[in-house]
């Protein structure tokens, strides 16, 4: 009988010692997606706020024909993000929308005299339906934000 005891008392510890180990190692897989989804989120974040600024700025530059200058450094700042960074943190729904009003944007540039802004109806058309494309794309954002973290905010 203290044979058997004695049996089961080392394969109980083994069984114990494993069952341990096992399940530090899922907390450290569980640990580690989590600090990279946090590091994910964080740079996401800042790509998406510096494109929201490059594109609030054209959008409000766009209101007025005296600060075209700001509208050129916004799409310039925008062509970057565009061309560069953004590439490695949106989605294909973000990407298709950036791509429309990127295209929407350069066909506004190479086709007007931008100083006519406030006074030509078209050029008028133009302006509106790309300021609610970025209005259309910072939704987008916030969406692929919530979903990297893992946060859904329309449930609270």
């Amino acid at each position: 009988m203290k044979f058997n005891i004695e049996t089961i008392l080392k394969v109980a510890g083994v069984i114990i010692a494993a069952l341990t180990f096992f399940f530090g190692l899922q907390q450290y897989s569980v640990n580690n997606e989590r600090e990279f989804r946090k590091n994910y989120y964080t740079l996401q974040s800042t790509v998406f706020n510096e494109l929201l600024n490059d594109l609030g700025g054209m959008s409000a530059s766009m209101e007025d024909s005296s600060t075209i200058a700001e509208f050129a450094t916004s799409f310039k700042d925008f062509k970057k993000l565009y061309y560069g960074e953004l590439n490695l943190y949106q989605n294909d729904d973000i990407a298709k929308s950036a791509d429309s009003l990127f295209n929407k944007i350069e066909t506004l540039v190479q086709n007007n005299d931008l100083s006519l802004i406030k006074d030509t109806g078209s050029i008028r058309n133009q302006v509106n339906s790309i300021q609610e494309d970025i209005a259309r794309l910072a939704q987008k954002c916030n969406r692929a934000l919530q979903q990297t973290y893992e946060v859904h905010l329309d449930k609270f």
